[in-house]
């Protein structure tokens, strides 16, 4: 007997068994919009790695979830995931057996095949052989899989001029579609898109200059679109974003958004933003016009695009100087910071505890960070519960700095090839849970500052650095000159 035959006949019997109809009186308890949710799920292959985000701004645009009073509709719909999730209906997917963020989920093969029967009887999906139906509010054309390795790609971008037809769109993604260069104006057409995902298009260049026509636009990601420098004007006109990915500080060009814009998103509370070598510093100057905006956010992600690593001293002490300006800068309601390729060897006063007395997640990725020291050494302790250290070769833990007592809260913490000891070796990769114990993170820390042969050869100490930073500070108060 063939294996499809043999499947076929396992099918049969499952939908046939008592253990379908008890999962039926499972489904038929749950509320509508739960069920209706869960049914999406037969959609996909079996045995599939589902990401949650495209799958929650799925249920979005479907209208399964919507927001409320007290509640992003994103919210709504991560509450959804944790409840099928909490249920047993389906499965999470953790990057490591330790790591306790949730990014996936797979469904078990028996309730995958019970869901396709489930949806067949209740005529959840329609299929429309002649490609002219002018009422669909999701169309996901990107890519859904966890794996970037999913390649799509066109031969030309045409198709894309037919969207403006769909007045009832409210959830477009292009995710990862190669060679599309350009969003066609017609696009505007969409009025009640909500949900625009063009992330990881890298081939996109430009983007139209009627995109602030998106009134109901809550959702804006063009992170990882290398070719787009800049972002035009009209993006400010977007009054119902709450996420913003992708946000492009380069260098000023006329028609293009600038960061003083950022303070017209009342509602932001997600923001992801690319700095570029050429503007490296000067976005920076307007930050303290940004307050209400920096008030409001949850999630900050900065990307900085990497220098040469010969860099003149000219460049160097603009580096530095750039460390104050964030002083008068606080966000009270920030729940995660993301900094990647960060430029400086210590953390600037404004990623402190008490700037960011509701931190819980505290990433770093690339970069040239030393130290979790800072230039200001009167920190509170720190309310963060996952830190993730990722790829800083100069990065170490001092002997004098006490993880327990900076993160009393820490309930993970991930350190991979930090502190490069020889050519294309580091200091051993870390990953603790608080199961684990203190000691045992202690240990490990411990038998690194113990070890002669990982402590790296710096010239300067740590307070050195750090009095030459506040030095400098003064040096540029005294002036009373203006940087340019």
């Amino acid at each position: 007997m063939s294996d499809n035959w043999l499947n076929l006949q396992i099918e049969e019997n499952i939908l046939d068994s008592p253990m379908m109809s008890n999962f039926q009186m499972s489904c038929d308890i749950l509320s509508i919009n739960l069920r209706l949710c869960l049914l999406t799920f037969a959609v996909f292959p079996e045995k599939q790695l589902i990401k949650k985000k495209p799958l929650i701004y799925w249920w979005i645009g479907e209208g399964f979830i919507i927001k409320s009073s007290n509640k992003t509709a994103e919210e709504a719909g991560e509450e959804t995931f944790m409840e099928l999730i909490d249920k047993g209906l389906i499965h999470p997917s953790h990057k490591t057996p330790k790591n306790p963020v949730i990014y996936g989920c797979t469904v078990h093969p028996w309730i995958h095949r019970m869901l396709i029967s489930m949806a067949r009887q209740a005529n959840f999906f329609d299929l429309d052989t002649m490609g002219k139906n002018e009422k669909i509010k999701v169309l996901q054309l990107g890519r859904w899989q966890s794996s970037p390795r999913h390649h799509i790609e066109i031969e030309e971008g045409k198709f894309l001029d037919k969207l403006k037809t769909q007045k009832q769109l409210k959830y477009l993604s292009l995710r990862g579609i190669s060679r599309i260069t350009t969003l066609p104006s017609s696009i505007a057409g969409c009025q009640n898109l909500e949900i625009l995902d063009l992330r990881a298009c890298h081939n996109l260049e430009t983007l139209p200059f009627d995109i602030g026509s998106f009134k109901k636009l809550t959702h804006f990601d063009v992170s990882e679109c290398y070719l787009l420098e800049i972002l035009p004007n009209g993006l400010e006109k977007l009054s119902s974003i709450e996420v913003l990915k992708g946000f492009v500080v380069y260098h000023w060009r006329k028609n293009s958004c600038s960061m003083a814009f950022l303070n017209d998103f009342k509602k932001l509370i997600k923001l992801s933003i690319n700095v570029g070598i050429t503007y490296q510093v000067r976005p920076w100057f307007r930050l303290p016009l940004l307050k209400p905006l920096f008030f409001g956010l949850r999630i900050l992600i900065i990307i900085w695009q990497m220098r040469s690593t010969s860099v003149d001293q000219t460049n160097k002490d603009e580096e530095k100087r750039r460390l104050y300006l964030f002083e008068n800068i606080s966000f009270p309601n920030l729940e995660k910071l993301d900094l990647r390729y960060f430029p400086d060897t210590l953390l600037p006063s404004w990623i402190s505890p008490e700037n960011m007395g509701n931190l819980k997640r505290l990433y770093i990725r690339g970069g040239m960070l030393e130290t979790l020291l800072s230039v200001s050494e009167m920190f509170n302790p720190w309310k963060v519960e996952i830190l993730r250290l990722n790829y800083l070769k100069n990065f170490r833990f001092q002997t004098s700095f006490d993880v327990q007592k900076e993160f009393p809260r820490l309930s993970y913490l991930e350190r991979i090839n930090c502190n490069r000891i020889a050519d294309g070796k580091y200091d051993a990769n870390i990953e603790w849970r608080v199961d684990d114990g203190w000691d045992m993170l202690k240990s490990k820390l411990g038998s690194e500052s113990s070890d002669g042969l990982h402590k790296p050869q710096i010239t300067d100490s740590i307070n050195d650095k750090a009095a030459r930073f506040l030095s400098l500070i003064m040096k540029d108060r005294k002036a009373k000159q203006p940087l340019k």
